[in-house]
């Protein structure tokens, strides 16, 4: 059985196409990494009714918008390391729909949505 096993998977390995190709263009540009993107996570505890916004890696000047029915009704800059969890009670707000943002500078970081 092992060696039926061996025997299909070399011969797809040989079946497959493998092909590399040169960069024809004349001028190639610069292999850059991706930017830098902090990474921020939202979760709801229904029975305490607190949002917990959970910082995974550094974010300063971080932008915090709470949103009751597509109404700005909350608004705050935070500097943030990783690690940092900030608890955000809804209670405070009125039984609608909830949206909060995070956002760096034009980056949307995480989106929650809830109807309350």
């Amino acid at each position: 059985m092992k060696k039926i096993l061996l025997m299909l998977l070399l011969g797809g390995m040989v079946m497959m196409p493998s092909s590399m190709t040169a960069q024809t263009n004349e001028n190639p540009e610069k292999h850059r990494s991706p930017s830098y993107t902090p990474h921020v996570y939202i979760s709801y505890d229904e029975t305490t009714n607190i949002a917990l916004i959970c910082f995974i890696s550094d974010a300063n000047d971080t932008e915090l918008t709470v949103c009751c029915d597509g109404v700005e009704v909350d608004h705050q800059f935070i500097d943030a390391t990783a690690g940092t969890q900030i608890p955000l009670d809804l209670s405070a707000y009125s039984s609608s729909e909830l949206t909060i943002q995070i956002r760096k500078d034009s980056t949307l970081l995480a989106i929650y949505s809830i109807t309350l």
